[in-house]
Formats: structure tokens, C-alpha cells, sequence
């Protein structure tokens, strides 16, 4: 699969999640920390921050949908100010996701707080639980990125959601958005499932003049379970005395036509051209990477960036560097971000994954894989 700056550099198009200044840095830093360090990462660019895991929806793709709805010691407000107060020293910012982000009933503060300090801010939302004096608050407050998730066709979208009328409901919160004087960047996001990918040419030709400045669409992440037992026989071998349990998908295995996913994808690509519209697929595959990403064991050939660019954080305040290997290299209840994020865990983490030839067996569909050295 290789590096695909083309790629990389059309997402930050799409979100325009990161700084020119920090970009640049970063741009600069990252082969020689990558190749010459010990797993030391010398500029942070952006902070998942992980609001909670309450959320209306139950979709069928999501990764996390064994923890939805737990009970959670959330960041209170005033730690998630002294985190921010940490990402501006760092010159980092932040995206927002859940669960549903906004099912936190003072989202909108955090939103507001982290671009009161000049910081990059963006979300990921279903839409539906915002009213429209939330979304008025958003706007005013300059919020940079708003990435509303809708999946296909009315029918589709509330299939895959398993709740009825979800998409009527994200529809009329993004239609209200989009009519503002000054919206954040708006972006659909769409993820290919089995259920959807039949469907996606005429879910794009729908979202065709509404005003949105991108549409992304996502290829589903899932691990076999060959991939599986390798990633627990590696991991064990790694760190032997911190067990993770792997966070794990297994909705899209198989289960799709891998040619019609081509052509849909080569399609509305060139359609994107002739509508002036702005599109990602994340990756964008050949159509025998394609077959391999949905069917074979094969493994691509890539290299992780995100985990010496980017950190996550989760509603209780761990941080970590993969979302699917939530190996907590410590909490910011306890310890400064700073301090957290070149210690020696999570060095060993950036180490590792780079002696293993950049990814470890868990990471062969990763949503990230389109950041890739």
C-alpha cells in the first residue's frame, strides 16, 4: 500500500484539522524520530478525545458497540481545561467523538473552551441530539470541522443504525447547519458496510448540491480470526505484562461484492470531478486491494504514522496510542500529557509497532491505513 501522500494530504483538505505551523513540524520531525529514536515522537498534532460513551444509536459497524452506554467516570469539565491547557503548550488540537459526543450535555462548552484558546477543533456526530441553539453555539464559536455520519439512503442509514427515522432526524440538523453564515467545514461520512455498498451511488448523488464542502467514505475495519490469534501471540510476546483485549469488528468479512465496491468507488470519484465536489475514499483501494481487503488474509503493506502524529484519550481520561490496542500508557487524572506521551510505555508501543515492519497483525484494515509511511 506504500505511503500515499496524495491521500494524506486530500484528508487534511477535507477537515483542515491541523496548523500549517504544526504541520510543518511535524512534516519535518517525523522520519527522523520514526528511524532514529527509541519510540520518541517529538510533535503532537492532534488529540482524539474520547467525550463518552453514551450514544442513541446502535450501528451495526461500530467497533465499540460492547461499551456503549457503560457507566463511565467521565473528565469533568475543569480536568478537560487543564488538558487543553496541556494540547496549546503542545500546539496540538482536538477531535471530538463518542460514542455520540453531543449525548455529553455540555459538548458544546468543550467545543467552545478548546477554540477560545485558538486551538484546531472538530467532531464526529450522528447529528440528531443537537438543537439548533447547540448548533447556533457551534458556528459562533469558529469550531473548524463537523463530520456528520449518515450511511446510505433513508431506508439504509436507519437499517444500519437499527433506529427508524435516525436519518430523517441527522438530515434536518445538517440541512440546519449548512444553512448558517459561517458553518464549521461540513462533511458526510459514510462507512461501506455489507449492508450499504449497493447503495452508495445513489446516497452520493443525494448529497450532490446540498452545500457540504466533502463526503468521505470509509471501508469497514475488521480483523479475521487468523489475524487475531496472531495479534494475541505477538502482543503476549510484547508486553507480557500488560494484557489488552484487542477491540474488534467482525461485521464486514466477506460479505461483499468486492468488483461492484470498485466500480462504485472509480464511479463516483469521476462524478466527484464533474460536480466540483470534494471526495475521499479512506483508503482509496485498487481493485485488488479491494478483494484483499474484504477476502484474503493478505497483509498490506504499510506503516503506521498515526501512532507517532496523533493520541487518544477516553472518557476517563487513559491515554492511548490505537483505538484498537488500548494499551493505557497512563491517565491525565495522574500525569501531565506531556509527560505521557514519550514515557516508556508508550515508547515501547511506537518501537515495537515499528520492529514489527510498522504494523502489528491486528492493524491489516485500519481506518488509518490511508496515513501510512
Amino acid at each position: 500500500m506504500g505511503f500515499r501522500v496524495a491521500e494524506l494530504l486530500n484528508h487534511l483538505g477535507v477537515v483542515r484539522s491541523v496548523k500549517p505551523t504544526t504541520l510543518a513540524r511535524r512534516l519535518i520531525s517525523l522520519l527522523p524520530d520514526y528511524w532514529l529514536t527509541d519510540g520518541f515522537s517529538s510533535t503532537l498534532v492532534n488529540i482524539t478525545l474520547e467525550l463518552t460513551y453514551k450514544c442513541n444509536l446502535q450501528c451495526s459497524f461500530c467497533f465499540i458497540k460492547d461499551v456503549l452506554n457503560t457507566k463511565r467516570a467521565e473528565l469533568s469539565l475543569e480536568e478537560i481545561r487543564g488538558l487543553v491547557a496541556d494540547a496549546k503548550e503542545l500546539g496540538a488540537g482536538f477531535f471530538l467523538i463518542g460514542g455520540e459526543p453531543f449525548a455529553r450535555r455540555d459538548a458544546v462548552d468543550i467545543v467552545e473552551m478548546i477554540k477560545s484558546e485558538g486551538l484546531k477543533c472538530g467532531a464526529n456526530t450522528n447529528g440528531i441530539l443537537l438543537a439548533n441553539r447547540d448548533m447556533d453555539r457551534l458556528a459562533a464559536s469558529g469550531m473548524d470541522y463537523l463530520i456528520f455520519s449518515l450511511n446510505g439512503p433513508p431506508a439504509v442509514h436507519d437499517a444500519v443504525t437499527k433506529v427508524p427515522g435516525s436519518f430523517r432526524r441527522t438530515m434536518m440538523n445538517l440541512q440546519y447547519m449548512l444553512s448558517k453564515p459561517r458553518p464549521p467545514r461540513m462533511v458526510v461520512n459514510a462507512v461501506i458496510t455489507p449492508e450499504t455498498y449497493r447503495d452508495l451511488d445513489a446516497f452520493y448523488a443525494s448529497l450532490v448540491g446540498q452545500g457540504l464542502d466533502a463526503v468521505t467514505f470509509q471501508h469497514e475495519t475488521f480483523v479475521t480470526d487468523r489475524e487475531i490469534r496472531a495479534h494475541d501471540a505477538c502482543w503476549k510476546r510484547m508486553f507480557p505484562h500488560d494484557p489488552v483485549a484487542l477491540v474488534v469488528n467482525r461485521n464486514g468479512e466477506g460479505k461483499v461484492d468486492t468488483d461492484a465496491i470498485y466500480e462504485t468507488q472509480e464511479r463516483i470519484l469521476d462524478g466527484a470531478k464533474k460536480d466540483g465536489m470534494q471526495v475521499s475514499f479512506k483508503p482509496h483501494l485498487s481493485r485488488e486491494e479491494t478483494h484483499d481487503w474484504y477476502n484474503t488474509e493478505k497483509r498490506f503493506d504499510s506503516r503506521c504514522s498515526y501512532i507517532w502524529t496523533d493520541t487518544r484519550i477516553s472518557p476517563e481520561g487513559n491515554v492511548v496510542p490505537c483505538q484498537f490496542m488500548p494499551l493505557a500508557a497512563g491517565n491525565i487524572r495522574e500525569t501531565r500529557l506531556r509527560d505521557i506521551l514519550n514515557n516508556d510505555k508508550y515508547r515501547a508501543f511506537r518501537r515495537e509497532n515499528r520492529d514489527a515492519g510498522g504494523m502489528f497483525p491486528a492493524c491489516n484494515r485500519c481506518c488509518k491505513l490511508y496515513r501510512t509511511l
